[in-house]
């Protein structure tokens, strides 16, 4: 930043005090607006460059979603062969076949990321985005909020029901195969296997939903939605 100097040599006249505050003045003036220049390019650059990646989240977080929602479609067919073997065996009927555990990815879900929005919040750059811009992004991270913390309970239903294998399955690892060998379980303890099919079944069905309400709005932005009432639409 410039700064002003006392003249080198003695003011005389009125007139040569003014010619000097003038050009005091004038010289502030010059080095708050290149100050002022430079700071604004300098934050354009910033928003720019947080506008891609945020662009670039986004695009990744559709494709973690579309990979995300044909693994549970997969998972949620074999918890339904699951359904239907408990059933047979409640009914003394031949037990159906159930596919393999390992013809599907239970466990390999990926939480979508909004690590550009979050880091901006830290250090103060998302103040560079405009108003329109902050709500259509609250909004995402709202509902990847929610969508969070289904993912939680999602693991906590796998791992009920994976306690409860291996009370029967000492050898158990964990693997994500949770058929019981029904021929062992007391009546009360099919029951209480096929609640806990249940539980997971309707697990996958609400995560299913949130991150289809994600993913649309992820995608709303991208093709670009320009208020809330965009997002809405979907």
């Amino acid at each position: 930043m410039l700064e002003a100097h006392a003249p080198h040599e003695a003011i005389q006249t009125w007139r040569g005090f003014f010619i000097h505050i003038a050009t005091i003045v004038l010289g502030l003036i010059i080095a708050v607006g290149l100050e002022q220049t430079v700071e604004f390019f300098h934050h354009r650059h910033q928003r720019l460059e947080l506008e891609r990646q945020l662009r670039e989240v986004l695009e990744d977080d559709t494709r973690v979603v579309a990979a995300d929602t044909a693994t549970l479609a997969t998972f949620r067919a074999y918890l339904v062969d699951l359904q239907v073997a408990v059933d047979a065996r409640r009914r003394g009927k031949t037990l159906p076949p159930v596919r393999p555990a390992s013809e599907r990815n239970s466990n390999r879900l990926t939480l979508p990321s909004l690590a550009p929005y979050e880091a901006a919040k830290d250090n103060g750059t998302i103040a560079l985005l405009s108003t329109q811009q902050l709500r259509l992004f609250n909004r995402v991270a709202l509902q990847r909020d929610l969508l969070k913390g289904v993912y939680a309970n999602w693991f906590d239903d796998l791992a009920a029901i994976g306690a409860f294998k291996r009370r029967f399955d000492y050898a158990a690892t964990g693997s994500g195969d949770l058929q019981v060998d029904l021929d062992v379980l007391s009546p009360g303890e099919v029951t209480e296997y096929q609640a806990l099919i249940g539980t997971l079944m309707s697990r996958v069905d609400w995560l299913g939903l949130r991150l289809g309400i994600f993913g649309d709005q992820c995608r709303a932005i991208l093709d670009g939605a320009r208020d809330e009432k965009d997002l809405t639409r979907q």
